[in-house]
């Protein structure tokens, strides 16, 4: 039950995993009939405790000062003691843990993809730049990622991220894959990786929406390089930036709404797409399915715009001409 909440209680948990039945009580009302002191004394629980610990597990701590830890099952059959209604919110909030816990992973496994891939996509770059890439070059990319969600320019053990940072990691590798192959300087993408963390910081309900970013086999080469390195892996494909084409603009804004929501305002800045609301439309025809809401935001000048269309990307279409 990591990360149990009921009834707007936070249920504390010890470093062995075991529930503080205080918070509980708190959670079910804190009616003195129903103090854990009372269930505990209770012989039908001494029984359980006794069962339990034949199997060499201690089911109960009790410290002081802070209060007295349980084991899943006993939180439950405290709960049953308690009520019929509070022993369906206890089970309710562990299958809600539960279903969290599953996304975490699911969110943990879509960010190592990601960094794998930069990592692919740095080596690449500067192979074919002729240059060698070092232990620390792979680093620096982690730390500017690290530094771009939480302020700071060090490592970072991602199994003690949230989902939501895990996220946003995701969706800033995913942009920073695109940099890298176009060029981008690292003080340029320094600045395009902020902007994306603001912009998606200020969009809600957008956590566990991260896209994902199809691979196809182009090098590309600095202008003054003659040749791709023999040992080059494949590399994401995106129109320059510059390149103020209508297919080039359509095929920035689908890359773009692969690794989320994407706003005109957003658009028209980083993307130099003119008309995003037209190239929305036209990726609509092609068998995208693109949702738009509007929502109130402030530039960069600070004027507020009340309705901005914010676009989302709901299923991709997987016809060639569509892409």
């Amino acid at each position: 039950m990591d990360g149990l909440s009921i009834a707007s209680t936070s249920i504390r948990m010890d470093k062995a995993g075991r529930y503080c039945l205080n918070d509980l009580h708190q959670a079910a009302g804190g009616e003195q009939r129903h103090r854990p002191k009372y269930w505990l004394e209770n012989q039908q629980t001494q029984d359980l405790v006794a069962e339990i610990e034949k199997g060499g597990i201690t089911p109960i701590a009790s410290k002081q000062r802070i209060g007295t830890y349980v084991i899943k099952q006993l939180a439950i059959a405290y709960a049953t003691w308690v009520s019929p209604a509070f022993y369906l919110r206890v089970i309710n909030a562990y299958e809600a843990s539960t279903h969290r816990t599953d996304d975490w992973r699911r969110q943990r496994h879509v960010a190592a993809s990601s960094h794998k891939i930069q990592a692919a996509m740095l080596q690449t770059v500067r192979a074919a730049q002729g240059k060698e890439t070092e232990p620390h070059h792979y680093m620096n990319e982690a730390k500017l990622i690290n530094w771009v969600v939480t302020g700071k320019f060090a490592g970072r053990d991602r199994d003690q991220m949230t989902m939501a940072e895990l996220d946003l990691v995701g969706r800033l590798e995913g942009l920073n894959i695109m940099l890298l192959g176009q060029g981008i300087p690292y003080e340029d993408r320094k600045q395009r990786l902020m902007d994306l963390a603001a912009s998606h910081r200020a969009l809600p309900g957008t956590a566990g929406q991260t896209g994902g970013m199809r691979l196809v086999t182009e090098i590309q080469r600095a202008p003054d390089t003659k040749k791709a390195h023999p040992k080059a892996s494949p590399i994401a494909s995106i129109s320059r930036i510059d390149d103020t084409s209508t297919a080039a603009q359509r095929h920035r804004m689908l890359q773009a709404l692969r690794f989320g929501p994407v706003s005109t305002m957003y658009a028209r800045r980083h993307l130099n797409i003119m008309m995003p609301g037209a190239r929305i439309k036209e990726l609509r025809e092609a068998g995208h399915l693109i949702d738009t809401r509007l929502q109130a935001m402030t530039d960069d000048q600070g004027r507020k715009h009340p309705r901005v269309a914010i676009y989302t990307l709901r299923i991709a279409s997987s016809t060639p001409e569509a892409a």
